[in-house]
């Protein structure tokens, strides 16, 4: 859980240092809200779903780099 939490923070400096407009959405999304009305009754998955334009794509990749991270196609999708 603490990895996951890490990513998240690293993808949120780097997106916020680049200006990009996100959402985070799915598994996390739903976790986070839950803990604040149901503290026990939260699940986490292992990934973290955002939403982004798809023309940040680019832009998004680039803003990345500096954290360690990396974009990547995955079934011929961006």
């Amino acid at each position: 859980m603490e990895q996951l939490f890490d990513l998240a923070k690293q993808v949120e400096a780097a997106f916020s240092a680049a200006g990009i407009e996100y959402r985070v959405v799915g598994g996390l999304a739903t976790y986070l809200y839950v803990e604040e009305v149901e503290p026990d009754a939260g699940r986490l998955t292992k990934d973290i779903d955002i939403a982004v334009r798809r023309a940040d794509l680019a832009a998004i990749a680039k803003a990345v780099e500096p954290f360690g991270l990396q974009h990547r196609r995955v079934a011929r999708r961006d």
